[in-house]
């Protein structure tokens, strides 16, 4: 039995190693996300199976990672819930509009937030969604200089949370719908862009999104002399009627 419990936990680990790797996590998002949250169980059962199987093990050291996770989960959604919920307001809402094949969000903060340029955040959209574990990371595209209370995503559907998404968007402003959002973040390291005399920009497609927050970062320096930059050049390449083509932007 010890033995099984072993192997069990070493091919779940291994599995687990496997997915991480990008070409087997970029295909579908959630399918990554839901075997990798089962495998994650199998790897705690498998771990206590074992240790009971032990008489003299000290479990006072499990309890204590027990306890520290838990803290950290309670301390994760207490932060949460505090970044979508200011006194006397009510929680974020996200406007949904679409433009072909580009979905765009606009979240109204409850509560001003520091979002640097190529941060991102998790949302969660119960109307859209209701498990509250689907939560989907995206890369805030707009940046100001200090809070905001602002954030715009621009989404590409592909399946699952964000065909959803597409769904519910509307073409009219008009209909737009104010819909719950829980968003957790920011997450990620803004490169520090404003230090570089000369900067490089590569985008394939829809990855523009990731370098729009860094653009206009370095439009506000440039305009208001708070930046070393003075040349930004952009390489940006799309794929349309089956032809690649490249966008070069030079700014100087």
């Amino acid at each position: 039995m010890q033995t099984a419990n072993t192997h069990q936990d070493g091919s779940a680990l291994c599995a687990l190693l496997l997915l991480s790797i990008p070409i087997f996590r970029r295909p579908s998002y959630e399918l990554f996300l839901r075997i990798h949250q089962g495998l994650a169980v199998l790897v705690i059962y498998s771990t206590t199976q074992h240790l009971m199987s032990t008489s003299k093990f000290p479990w006072r050291f499990v309890f204590i990672f027990a306890g520290i996770v838990a803290t950290l989960f309670i301390l994760q959604l207490l932060t949460t819930v505090f970044r979508n919920k200011a006194w006397n307001h009510d929680f974020s809402r996200a406007y949904i509009t679409r433009a072909n094949d580009t979905v765009r969000i606009r979240i109204s903060a409850s509560r001003q937030i520091d979002i640097k340029a190529g941060q991102y955040i998790n949302i969660w959209m119960p109307s859209i969604s209701w498990y509250i574990l689907q939560s989907h990371p995206f890369v805030v595209t707009n940046w100001v200089e200090g809070k905001q209370d602002t954030l715009e995503l621009f989404i590409q559907p592909r399946r699952g949370f964000t065909r959803d998404i597409f769904s519910h968007g509307t073409t009219d402003a008009r209909d737009i719908i104010p819909r719950l959002v829980l968003f957790s973040g920011p997450h990620g390291i803004s490169i520090p862009v404003v230090e570089y005399e000369t900067v490089l920009m590569v985008a394939t497609g829809f990855g523009i999104a990731a370098l729009l927050s860094y653009l206009r970062e370095l439009i506000h320096g440039y305009q208001t002399c708070k930046t070393r930059t003075r040349r930004v050049h952009l390489v940006w390449q799309l794929q349309s009627l089956g032809k690649t083509s490249f966008l070069n932007y030079d700014e100087s």
